[in-house]
């Protein structure tokens, strides 16, 4: 299946979409509403998965949804960098009219083709069912291509690309996908970098400015026992949820497992400039040196003190010029 990429504004296009089924909810005396932040500006999007989509889980709460009760729709964009937006919709209704007789609702068997859509548009759709008591809930996450209005301005800006309002669809399809590519290859790449212990941080062209803004802020609170991800959260002026789905959108990692493994690194690299096993436990914020060693250990394969070891037997084993080779006049050196 192809992308098809049109250039709207998304509150009035879910909008238009929520709107076709006021008939049907009046008819059945259910009321929908719709939710929205400002969302101003245009986006680029597959309008025509996105529509097929939106008319899928708005039918399935339209049919669980008994009379009196309600459907609630709700869109918000989240800033991902310059380029790009979190696209998420929210869809939930109120508790199933259900008899004991029927299986319970599975978006797996119920809506394949929704997942199939969702695939290709390289998104995530969560589902959240309690049928007795809340009804259902359908998150629905895409990255969307921000549509700038000037071209000379998005370049003065370094962006990637830029295109016109008069575009070639084949052209643009190519450049949104280099886009989604970078951001999937960034992703895989921040990962690697959080939850490998051998990688290191990369010196990046266009480093991402949250993750950086992220690391800064866990520095300045390294050695704080109590350091949390709402303080993390607050710290970079977010909601820990929105901090939550920024992080997994950007390196596919828990708030909780990056500040323990940004945490670690650090040990790691203190512990090779000579610090002692308690000391480093304590600059990394960790109040007991077992709980330490059992986290480096459980991270790395090593305890502390047999990482300062290998680390000592490498270091000792740096090949030394042989003696042959030393030149025995200074004008040699030259």
């Amino acid at each position: 299946m192809g992308l098809a990429l049109y250039r709207d504004n998304l509150t009035a296009f879910v909008k238009a979409i929520a709107n076709e089924f006021m008939p049907y909810v009046h008819t059945k005396r259910i009321s929908l509403i719709y939710n929205t932040t400002d969302v101003r500006g245009k986006h680029l999007f597959e309008a025509n998965k996105l529509r097929k989509i939106c008319l899928n889980l708005l039918h399935h709460a339209l049919e669980c949804t008994p009379p009196g009760g309600f459907i609630t729709v709700q869109l918000t964009l989240q800033y991902v960098d310059a380029d790009t937006d979190l696209l998420i919709i929210k869809i939930t209704n109120t508790k199933t009219a259900q008899s004991n007789d029927k299986p319970p609702f599975t978006f797996d068997w119920y809506y394949p083709s929704v997942k199939e859509l969702i695939a290709v548009l390289n998104g995530y759709i969560e589902v959240s069912s309690n049928l007795l008591e809340k009804g259902t809930a359908f998150t629905l996450q895409l990255l969307v291509v921000k549509a700038r209005k000037s071209i000379k301005t998005g370049l003065k800006k370094k962006a990637d690309d830029r295109t016109t309002k008069l575009f070639n669809a084949r052209e643009l399809n190519l450049r949104i996908n280099n886009i989604l590519t970078r951001q999937r290859q960034l992703r895989k790449c921040y990962h690697s970098q959080l939850t490998q212990p051998g990688k290191q941080e990369q010196e990046e062209e266009k480093p991402n400015l949250f993750l950086k803004q992220v690391y800064q802020f866990i520095e300045q609170h390294l050695d704080d026992p109590c350091f949390s991800v709402d303080k993390l959260a607050a710290g970079v002026a977010v909601s820990t949820r929105s901090l939550s789905r920024k992080l997994n959108v950007i390196a596919g990692i828990s708030a909780h497992t990056m500040i323990k493994h940004y945490r670690l690194k650090k040990a790691a690299e203190f512990l090779k400039s000579g610090h002692c096993v308690e000391e480093v436990a304590w600059k990394v914020g960790f109040e007991t040196r077992n709980y330490f060693s059992t986290a480096f250990k459980n991270f790395y394969g090593l305890s502390p003190t047999e990482y300062v070891k290998k680390s000592r037997v490498e270091y000792a084993f740096i090949p030394l010029v042989p003696m042959d080779n030393i030149p025995e006049k200074p004008s040699d050196l030259c």
